[in-house]
């Protein structure tokens, strides 16, 4: 009878499982409303706010962060996603020029959609952040062999949150010290997977906002994710990279129709 409930909730598991590709689906999608409240919707609430009422515009920007508040799910799932990716990748090389390729594409929409201008030096898209969170897990694959290997991880940690703020990344030093802690938390079992999540959203509600917390919600899906990647293809990889420059430049059409 044990060994009947045991394999019963295995099948329970397994029939809800989330893979790879659906948490990168729902880090893209959130992403997309969230960048939707911070561009274009702001844009048009700020334009015709005097032409509405109090009761209009309360109503508007209580959808604002509504919105917003959606968006603060995609970010952790990035940097869980990441870990991941550095665990699995066969060339942290080419993984590393994949990031820094789109990180480049996509900084001009980036700056044009959110400030207005083709180049602004103190806000920079987060693909950088993520680029800087996977030079520091690839040091910290060199130090593992070193009994002070977590000394060392915690030095790398605080260098990269260092460069993170002066660089102006976007999430700054709170970004790196949550990919860092997801990754020197996580593991193969949900338990420590869900721990490492939850300790990076931590980090990321102390050192840069509250609402950040929001993103408790997506531990759900993280319980549910068992290490597999899921349907995947070289076009279907590269979605998911080229999504974030296309998305910009979409929701700056956006923003110029509306």
């Amino acid at each position: 009878m044990d060994t009947l409930l045991i394999n019963r909730k295995e099948e329970i598991g397994n029939r809800f499982e989330i893979t790879g590709t659906g948490l990168k689906l729902i880090a893209i999608l959130t992403m997309f409303v969230d960048h939707f409240a911070l561009g274009p919707l702001a844009s048009w609430i700020i334009e015709n706010t005097p032409s509405m009422s109090a009761d209009t515009y309360a109503s508007y920007y209580t959808f604002y962060h509504v919105l917003r508040g959606i968006g603060r799910m995609s970010f952790p799932i990035y940097c869980y996603l990441l870990v991941e990716g550095v665990d699995h990748t066969r060339n942290i090389k080419k993984y590393a020029v994949r990031i820094l390729t789109v990180a480049l594409l996509s900084e001009i929409p980036f700056d044009y959609l959110f400030y207005g201008r083709f180049f602004y030096w103190y806000h920079n898209n987060v693909l950088w952040v993520l680029l800087l969170g996977l030079i520091c897990l690839h040091l910290y694959s060199l130090v593992e062999k070193y009994e002070a290997s977590l000394a060392l991880k915690m030095v790398i940690m605080c260098v990269g949150m260092a460069i993170a703020h002066f660089t102006f990344v976007d999430y700054g030093e709170a970004g790196i010290c949550c990919i860092c802690l997801m990754s020197i938390l996580n593991g193969e079992d949900f338990r420590t997977r869900i721990i490492a999540f939850m300790a990076g959203v931590g980090a990321l509600a102390v050192l840069s906002s509250s609402i950040e917390l929001l993103a408790m919600a997506m531990v759900i899906p993280i319980a549910l994710y068992r290490g597999e990647r899921g349907r995947d293809s070289r076009l279907l990889r590269k979605f998911f990279y080229l999504f974030y420059p296309i998305h910009l430049c979409l929701l700056i059409l956006v923003d110029y129709c509306i």
